[in-house]
C-alpha cells in the first residue's frame, strides 16, 4: 500500500472513529427507530469513506460527517416514504444545533474522562463494550455468561458512579 494511502486510510479511521459516537448520537435525534438509526449510520460512513478525498483536512470532521448523515436522513426518509413528525426544516435546524458545542461541553468530557479512569478494571471493561464495541447487553451477556439484568445493574451503578464523580470534579453538588 502506499504512503499516502496508507495515511489516508489511517486518518479516516482515526476521525469517524473518535467521533463515532457524536455521529451516531445526531441521527439517533432525527430517526427514532433504532434500526434505521443504524442503518442510516452504515450508509453515512460508506459516504464518508466514499467521500473523504473531498475532506479539507484540519477543517470540522464531525461538521462535515454530520451534514452528509443529515442528507443520509433524508434520503432514508425519501426512500422508505417514512411519516415522521420531524419536517425538513427541523431537522437543519437540529443539525445546526448539534453542530454547535455546548457551553462546558469540553470541561464536562474531560471530567468523565478523569472519571473513567477510576473506575476498575472490569467497569471499564464493561463500558468499553456497550459504548465503544456497540454490544448489546444480550451480546453481551452471552459472551462472559451473566444474566441479561446483571448487566443492566452494573451499567447502572456505573453510570451513577461516573454521573457523582462528574458533577463533583466540575464542582456541582448530585441534587443540581
Amino acid at each position: 500500500m502506499e504512503p499516502d494511502v496508507k495515511k489516508k486510510n489511517e486518518l479516516f479511521v482515526e476521525l469517524f472513529s473518535s467521533n463515532y459516537s457524536r455521529i451516531m448520537s445526531f441521527i439517533y435525534t432525527l430517526v427514532p427507530c433504532t434500526w434505521d438509526a443504524e442503518d442510516i449510520m452504515q450508509d453515512t460512513a460508506k459516504v464518508l469513506w466514499e467521500k473523504f478525498e473531498q475532506f479539507q483536512v484540519g477543517s470540522n470532521f464531525v461538521s462535515w460527517a454530520m451534514t452528509i448523515a443529515k442528507y443520509q436522513v433524508l434520503s432514508h426518509r425519501k426512500k422508505y416514504n417514512i411519516k415522521v413528525q420531524f419536517n425538513s426544516d427541523l431537522i437543519e435546524i437540529l443539525s445546526d444545533e448539534s453542530q454547535t458545542p455546548l457551553p462546558g461541553e469540553r470541561e464536562r468530557l474531560n471530567a468523565l474522562r478523569n472519571c473513567i479512569t477510576k473506575l476498575n478494571s472490569k467497569d471499564q471493561e464493561l463500558l468499553r463494550c456497550r459504548f465503544e464495541k456497540q454490544m448489546t447487553a444480550k451480546m453481551l451477556s452471552g459472551q462472559i455468561g451473566v444474566a441479561m439484568n446483571t448487566i443492566y445493574r452494573n451499567e447502572s451503578r456505573i453510570l451513577t458512579l461516573l454521573f457523582n464523580c462528574v458533577r463533583k470534579t466540575l464542582g456541582l453538588s448530585v441534587h443540581e
